[in-house]
């Protein structure tokens, strides 16, 4: 059948040949990308720690509504105890111990991650997350995780605690 096509368009058998070879070869790259992205994400669990986290400043944040409703609803109710109240509640939300997780998740894509997902990998603050996203507007791409040791502040050291955490597609 798609020998009678191309005989159609009247190709030479060579050509016909390339044509057929060029689309062997893009097909086998796009299964081979896909199956090693599928693989990649197999290996790891998914890590809850973040959604734990929020899961328990939410949590925190319902009780000192709640409270404060039980509050409202007393007899003795004085708009400035509720006023103190909620300040207090703030302030203890906000110094609730909740700690950054440490990485647990799948492999993370240099090229697309945000900074947030910078800095969750180990090693990775702030300024060094900037500094990654800088480097990938400014230079393209980065053409596979070795590269990330272009950018400043990254070295051998820091580079060998990332690489099975990251990937550059």
């Amino acid at each position: 059948m798609l020998k009678d096509l191309l005989k159609s368009l009247h190709f030479t058998k060579s050509e016909t040949r390339v044509i057929l070879f060029v689309a062997v070869v893009i097909i086998s790259g796009y299964i081979i990308k896909n199956f090693r992205q599928f693989v990649d994400d197999a290996g790891r669990p998914y890590d809850y720690s973040g959604l734990d986290s929020e899961f328990v400043k939410r949590s925190l944040n319902k009780v000192r509504i709640k409270e404060f409703s039980a509050l409202e609803d007393s007899a003795s109710y004085d708009h400035q105890t509720y006023a103190a109240e909620i300040e207090t509640a703030g302030k203890v939300i906000d110094s609730a111990d909740i700690e950054k997780p440490a990485y647990g998740g799948s492999t993370i894509n240099i090229n697309t991650a945000g900074k947030a997902e910078l800095e969750n990998l180990p090693g990775i603050g702030e300024a060094t997350a900037e500094r990654i996203i800088i480097y990938r507007d400014e230079k393209g791409e980065f053409k596979k995780p070795d590269d990330l040791m272009k950018v400043k502040g990254i070295g051998k050291k820091k580079f060998e605690k990332l690489r099975e955490l990251i990937i550059a597609k």
